[in-house]
């Protein structure tokens, strides 16, 4: 027959026991966010990077196209 103190001491580590796979549950899902975010961020940059080299071609391509209209081609 189990004491009063022994149930205690059981309670106490299912609570624990408890506790700490609710913050391995919780550090796993941060971790999974944070992973997304970078992910994101990284598509991001990456787009934005393309999109910089985009313009710079339709502005070189359009200051190529002014040059000509004003007699300064390529020589």
């Amino acid at each position: 027959m189990s004491s009063f103190g022994d149930k205690m001491n059981e309670a106490g580590d299912q609570a624990k026991a408890a506790a700490q796979d609710m913050g391995d549950k919780a550090r796993e899902a941060a971790d999974k966010a944070g992973d997304e975010v970078r992910g994101t961020m990284d598509e991001m940059k990456e787009r934005l990077e393309h999109a910089g080299d985009d313009v710079k071609e339709k502005v070189g391509g359009l200051l190529g196209k002014v040059k000509e209209k004003l007699g300064g081609g390529s020589k």
